[in-house]
């Protein structure tokens, strides 16, 4: 499952956070560090790694308007309004280098309430 959050403290040993889209949106959950061992029988290291680290993936975001001349080669577009400019979509979908690097998250309460689509 994968969801958005925004992290509000980092600490030694967890990390704050607030879900920001789903069923799940506002709830507070923490992410503990986890101690990852390599295994010992692999042939590529003759010793066994030992870390801790936190089990997620960094993103980086930016406004649709800043991102206006860059190119990006993924791109994850989450729209909780409509784009109130009419080349603003153009702009932010035009930035990636194929289009099967595209994903989108589009919620408009309003329209799920009429049955939008």
């Amino acid at each position: 499952m994968q969801w958005y959050s925004a992290t509000s403290k980092l600490k030694p040993h967890v990390i704050h956070a607030t879900i920001l889209t789903g069923e799940r949106r506002g709830q507070d959950v923490l992410t503990p560090r986890i101690v990852f061992i390599s295994d010992y029988n692999a042939q590529d290291f003759p010793y066994r790694l030992r870390r801790n680290q936190f089990p997620v993936q960094t993103a980086f975001a930016m406004t649709i308007n800043k991102a206006q001349g860059q190119t990006v080669f993924n791109l994850e577009l989450y729209l909780a309004s409509p784009c109130f400019s009419h080349g603003q979509l153009y702009v932010a979908l035009s930035r990636i280098t194929a289009r099967s690097k595209i994903k989108a998250l589009i919620e408009y309460p309003e329209l799920e309430e009429d049955d939008g689509v």
